[in-house]
């Protein structure tokens, strides 16, 4: 993956926060010995997004606003010599503080040494306010079965 990419399209969450042609920063760490078993690759900063870029896309308010921290990585497929995809799992981390930091997947497809796409997925969390709602609701219909007992 080179280390200056360009976004072409966001979608999802991401539609409104991370402008098409806008620029997408990769760790140039060497990553090597993969396999199908996800292997430890802790690599901080592997994806930073995004900054304006030669093709007018505004980038993020603050430019750089989202980094993904890369913990795990695996090879799901491999053809020599050109194909290859990857699944990497991490943390998606909003530095403007306006959205709390959650788990992600990364997908990584080369067709060519040179041509590849890739996803960054969010994996959604329920907030606690949620949490806690469905639990007095859980909690409150159990009082009311009790007493009717």
């Amino acid at each position: 993956m080179n280390v200056t990419n360009l976004v072409v399209r966001s979608s999802g969450d991401f539609s409104g926060l991370v402008p098409s042609l806008s620029q997408l920063m990769a760790n140039d760490t060497s990553i090597s010995g993969l396999s199908s078993t996800p292997t430890s690759e802790p690599v901080n900063n592997y994806l930073v997004f995004s900054s304006s870029d030669a093709y007018s896309g505004t980038g993020t308010a603050p430019p750089y606003r989202f980094e993904f921290e890369l913990t795990s990585l695996a090879e799901v497929a491999y053809s020599a010599p050109d194909f290859a995809s990857f699944v990497g799992t991490g943390t998606l981390i909003d530095t403007s503080g306006a959205y709390e930091s959650t788990p992600a997947t990364f997908n990584l497809s080369f067709s060519s040494p040179t041509s590849y796409s890739f996803s960054l997925t969010a994996t959604p969390v329920p907030e606690p306010t949620t949490v806690s709602l469905f639990a007095a609701g859980i909690l409150g219909a159990l009082a009311l079965r009790r007493r009717k007992i």
